[in-house]
């Protein structure tokens, strides 16, 4: 959190719709005068317990205790760091960050707000190339293959002329300049001494690849042109897709789940494929539900996006031998997120478009409901990758256990273990989970903690009076020095600080201004800040003097039995100036 200042931090927080950003995760209802509600994200429920208050600025999960700010629900959902994560949330705030090392930003480099304009510039051309008289053969090529111009509407789609510059020079007209093209990934620049730019998509169906707020982001471009197609063996690819830029990085989205998220939350089951037009063809034929991974392989980020939409998640990758090792891939990613994985592999050959087109909805179904489950169909392919022999027996134990070192929550890990070594016909103790990761697991075990808030290492009386504070601010007055002295030296003592630096700054308290690297510490002040009063304002004080009375008696009590043993160490070896001093000290 050193990188940027409190007050930064705090602009970003304040200038953030925290409703808005929860909503693109949870299906939130009203709850109350200024409180929202849905179910948590973060662990599995029936009943909603996951609530989210704009004008304190906190979310917190009443059933499992996590919590926190807008920065901290960025965090948890995108598996960002804090730097990270404040990065992205200004960016869409519009709020300017300075460069990490303190200097200001470079002024010439594109802001991710004019990366999104010149990016929904370049997909409104696009669309207009497509719907307009050279678009024809295009519009020919998407019927062909089932899709009309509702799906090509509700996806996106345009079209990418034929020629070298046609969408440089349509966006320079507009007043972008090529510099924002460039850094975009619209367009590159020309060798030689010539100079100039070039479209870097010319020729090609376009399909945007938009972020869960709709905002266009990158771009896939698919050949069609008759030409093209027989010329795929001579080097010209099938898709050219957009680089990495400051708004993409494709291992962090799921294309088209913006569309498919409200038909995911009502049936509870989500179908991930890997192809964009095996996504379209299917959300053509009326599967809708569905998302895709984009040329990558399937990251934990992504698995995140999936988490409080899903409860079952349907696999379809090709039936190869690449595409069998990503659906193993994805069971601990999976499991991870408390999601339930099954995979389709389409008989006869099959991919999702070519399958939904001969076949139909009812028959794709049908394959779903024979779909087997992940773990089930991870251990037949164990049985079938390794012989029954002493060295393949050994390659599918160190298999396994790589596996399991890929699910860093203990609890997690050992349902997993039970679960594959019994339909291995293996002993649990074959597949230890500290074995698994070697070195690495005292990091997991210290990431699991991190991410289940506990009171563990923490004083339960000064939790008590910490939460009294933050629901009574009044009761800051007793954050004295004489309780500064006397406060345990545990995990609290940073929340602590913090309250009394605020309250001897400015009179008043402000849990939104609170940066905790502890998350049960953050949970803490979630709850509290989301908790009702339990006194008023004048009977608040009671409790609050006992909780902080009870705190320096046993201070105090601690601190004279030390000095009295110091005393009688001090009588026993003879030193009787000491012994003064001590007793002085006791009786003071």
């Amino acid at each position: 959190m050193g990188l940027y200042s409190s007050d930064k931090i705090e602009e970003v927080a304040r200038a953030t719709d925290l409703v808005a950003l929860v909503s693109l995760h949870v299906d939130l209802k009203r709850g109350g005068v200024n409180s929202w509600k849905g179910l948590c994200p973060f662990h599995s429920e029936k009943t909603p317990s996951f609530t989210v208050s704009p004008d304190k600025g906190f979310f917190h999960c009443f059933g499992c205790g996590v919590g926190g700010d807008a920065i901290k629900f960025q965090m948890l959902v995108s598996g960002q760091s804090f730097p990270e994560a404040l990065r992205e949330l200004a960016g869409r705030a519009g709020v300017s960050l300075p460069a990490p090392d303190g200097r200001d930003s470079d002024p010439s480099r594109p802001t991710k707000a004019a990366l999104h304009e010149v990016m929904k510039a370049a997909q409104a051309q696009f669309r207009a190339w497509l719907l307009g008289d050279v678009g024809r053969i295009a519009r020919r090529y998407l019927r062909d293959r089932g899709i009309g111009l509702d799906i090509a509407e509700q996806y996106g789609l345009g079209l990418a002329v034929s020629g070298w510059d046609h969408l440089h020079r349509a966006l320079t007209r507009q007043g972008f300049s090529p510099l924002i093209q460039r850094e975009a990934g619209l367009i590159k620049e020309r060798g030689g001494d010539s100079g100039g730019w070039y479209d870097l998509f010319r020729g090609r169906i376009m399909i945007p690849v938009s972020d869960l707020e709709g905002r266009p982001t990158a771009f896939a471009g698919r050949t069609f042109l008759p030409e093209a197609e027989e010329e795929e063996g001579r080097n010209v690819p099938k898709y050219v897709n957009s680089p990495a830029t400051d708004i993409y990085s494709k291992g962090r989205l799921l294309f088209g789940l913006q569309q498919a998220r409200p038909h995911i939350r009502v049936g509870g089951l989500a179908f991930l494929v890997e192809g964009y037009f095996d996504l379209i063809s299917l959300a053509a034929a009326g599967v809708k539900p569905v998302a895709a991974v984009m040329g990558t392989a399937l990251t934990q980020q992504q698995v995140n996006l999936l988490k409080g939409q899903a409860k079952e998640v349907f696999l379809l990758f090709d039936g190869d031998e690449a595409g069998q090792k990503a659906a193993v891939r994805a069971l601990p990613l999976l499991f991870n997120a408390e999601l339930d994985g099954r995979v389709m592999i389409l008989p006869d050959g099959h991919d999702p478009d070519s399958f939904i087109r001969r076949h139909g909805v009812e028959a794709f179904y049908d394959e779903a409901d024979r779909a087997p489950d992940l773990a089930d169909f991870y251990v037949a392919r164990l049985k079938a990758v390794h012989p029954d022999s002493l060295g393949g027996q050994a390659r599918m134990i160190r298999e396994v256990k790589e596996t399991l070192a890929q699910v860093p929550d203990e609890a997690k890990g050992h349902v997993l273990r039970l679960r594959l070594a019994e339909s291995l016909g293996l002993t649990p103790e074959l597949l230890p989970l500290g074995a698994a990761a070697g070195p690495a697991a005292p990091l997991r075990r210290a990431a699991a903690a991190a991410s289940s808030p506990s009171a563990e290492g923490v004083d339960p009386l000064a939790r008590h009076f910490l939460r009294h504070v933050i629901i009574h601010p009044e009761c800051a007055v007793l954050l004295t020095d004489e309780l500064a002295e006397a406060w345990p030296q545990d995990r609290t003592k940073p929340l602590f600080d913090q309250l009394r630096a605020q309250w001897l700054a400015d009179g008043a308290l402000n849990p939104g201004k609170l940066r905790l690297d502890d998350d049960s510490l953050s949970s803490l002040v979630s709850e509290a800040a989301l908790s009702e009063r339990t006194h008023g304002p004048q009977e608040s004080a009671t409790p609050g003097r006992e909780f902080a009375r009870k705190i320096v008696f046993r201070a105090d009590k601690l601190a004279y039995r030390q000095l009295s043993q110091a005393v009688r160490q001090a009588e026993a070896s003879g030193d009787r100036e000491l012994v003064k001093r001590l007793v002085a000290g006791l009786k003071g």
